[in-house]
């Protein structure tokens, strides 16, 4: 045997090297393998059945070449243009702009935004009880159950309209919803902030987020009802605001109630009745209500926003703020909706 150490290594791989390319060799399969195989690309019957008699007629033949069939593809779907354009309000008539002597105004188009017209609706004014609006909203977002039982308690009592609960009377929370949003209650929102368990900062706090959450960059409020004239936003931006409540199925349900029925815990009837005074006169040639918040303090003047739609499903909202009287806010925004719908088209 050969005692050089190096041979017998060189050897010994050598042996390895040559029964390794034998295995691979006979374990590959070779071109005959691959003849009994179908290849099934497209599953349709036509196919199978071509490619089989193809197949068959090979063998046959005793061809060796292979068969390849001929290979069918689905069309990929056409790349069809979506629509994504958004129907805008176009004046179709010469017609006068509304006549509004008070305070400021704005006519928004609810889908584009667009602003139809304005009077001063950039200037920040006091907006009274339409600041429940923002109440409901950060209201829904702490909601601690519609059948939660609350306990009206004096902490809840504030001046300032009507007066529809009592210290020790327990309510549900929905009831509360409804008493803030139909009657502008002000006891009534300020239960609701309390069942949420937020103190009166903290919500006061989270409207104010939520103000700027939305990009109200001229909104700001100090309380949760409305009574401070620091309350304040423009026209623009309540129907900003209004668009986005509104649009919540909780607060549309219940602004469209002419009048809303509970019963207390301790089984005492009540009922309230809607402020939005224009519930009772719509639908008018063809235009709806959709619903509609008011506020009222000596600062801030009769107040009004309103949603309205017309048969074609065009929605606008309507602001009023600083009006002079009770009737005038509501006069003015039916006068902006009728003339909007007369001398307007939507139109892509």
């Amino acid at each position: 045997m050969h005692k050089n150490p190096f041979f017998l290594i060189a050897a010994f791989f050598t042996i390895i090297f040559v029964f390794g390319s034998l295995f691979l060799f006979y374990s590959l399969p070779t071109q005959s393998a691959y003849q009994g195989i179908e290849l099934n690309i497209n599953p349709s019957s036509e196919y199978k059945q071509d490619s089989k008699l193809e197949f068959l007629k090979s063998k046959q033949a005793g061809s060796r070449e292979e068969i390849m069939p001929e290979l069918k593809f689905n069309s990929l779907p056409e790349n069809k243009e979506i629509k994504t354009s958004i129907v805008i309000p176009r004046k179709i008539a010469e017609a006068e702009d509304p006549h509004i002597s008070h305070g400021s105004a704005v006519l928004m188009d609810s889908q584009s935004g667009k602003i139809i017209f304005s009077k001063d609706a950039n200037k920040q004014k006091a907006i009274a009880s339409i600041t429940k609006l923002a109440a409901a909203l950060v209201f829904l977002d702490n909601n601690p159950g519609w059948e939660t039982e609350y306990e009206i308690k004096r902490s809840d009592r504030v001046n300032g309209g009507k007066i529809y609960l009592f210290s020790g009377e327990k309510v549900k929370v929905k009831d509360l919803f409804y008493l803030s949003l139909v009657g502008s209650a002000n006891t009534a929102t300020l239960a609701l902030v309390s069942s949420t368990g937020l103190s009166k900062k903290e919500f006061v706090e989270a409207m104010n987020k939520k103000a700027k959450d939305l990009n109200l960059k001229n909104t700001s409020f100090v309380d949760s009802v409305g009574l401070s004239y620091l309350n304040r936003s423009t026209a623009y931006e309540v129907a900003k605001l209004a668009k986005v409540a509104f649009e919540n199925e909780d607060i549309a349900k219940a602004i469209l109630n002419e009048e809303y029925c509970f019963t207390t815990i301790g089984n005492r009837k009540k009922i309230v009745y809607n402020t939005d005074f224009l519930l009772k006169s719509f639908p008018i040639n063809d235009i709806i209500l959709l619903g509609g918040k008011t506020g009222y303090t000596g600062a801030a003047g009769y107040c009004f926003v309103g949603k309205f739609k017309n048969k074609n499903d065009q929605e606008i909202f309507a602001v009023i703020l600083g009006g002079e009287d009770y009737n005038y806010r509501f006069q003015k925004s039916k006068e902006l909706a009728e003339w909007a719908y007369d001398n307007f088209s939507w139109e892509y």
